[in-house]
């Protein structure tokens, strides 16, 4: 993890590309570092999750290199590490188990689902929480999911269209929601003092896996 962290440290005040190409060996042993660590966690969320299977690291894993081409940042890489482990490999749909290291304490495990934009999904999982309403509930207020994680999302400020009649029902800010997702943040020590993170970031997503399940059933 460390050698992970250091080269990512260095990316971020180096961002350019003379110096990436110029340090390609250290990005070479970074990112097969990383896709090690990848390898690893994917192997034990199929013990975990019967939706994982096994892929190859580079089909669970995001380049470097950042499109610049509309953006107001142009610096060209993203100081980041980035996998996504999910029944189709890094595919958001169906959700998986997101991992994300970055310096600076802006690491972070993830699950459920960035919607926004996806009428369609997004209205399919309305549908699924009106239908399937304790089962929703029941997952989100799970004492240890509610002490661990926040469910995160864009919300609309009134009940969307179609949804009216829950409009004063326990469902009604979680209708509003665009998007379901959780995060749990990782310091870089709690990164750095790890002894064991794959079994670690395996626990949290095994916290995360009944609401990932809850989506995936309305995909």
């Amino acid at each position: 993890m460390e050698k992970l962290l250091h080269y990512l440290k260095e990316l971020q005040q180096n961002n350019d590309r003379e110096w990436f190409h110029a340090h390609k060996s250290e990005r070479l042993a970074a990112v097969q570092a990383f896709e090690q660590l990848v390898h690893e966690l994917n192997a034990e969320l199929m013990k975990m999750d019967e939706t994982i299977s096994l892929h190859e690291p580079k089909q669970l894993t995001y380049r470097l290199n950042r499109d610049i081409r509309f953006a107001k940042d142009k610096t060209p890489y993203m100081p980041a590490f980035r996998a996504n482990i999910a029944p189709n490999g890094k595919d958001f749909i169906p959700v998986g188990y997101y991992l994300f290291l970055m310096p600076g304490d802006r690491s972070f495990l993830g699950g459920g689902l960035y919607a926004d934009g996806m009428s369609e999904v997004t209205n399919a999982i309305r549908t699924r929480i009106t239908r399937k309403p304790e089962e929703f509930l029941n997952i989100i207020e799970q004492p240890e999911f509610a002490r661990i994680f926040e469910v995160q999302g864009t919300k609309l400020k009134r009940i969307p269209r179609g949804f009216e009649e829950y409009k004063d029902s326990e469902l009604s800010e979680w209708l509003k929601h665009k998007s379901w997702h959780l995060a749990y943040n990782l310091s870089d020590d709690a990164l750095l003092s790890s002894q064991n993170f794959v079994g670690e970031a395996v626990e949290i997503f095994q916290l995360m896996k009944p609401f990932n399940h809850f989506i995936n059933g309305a995909l």
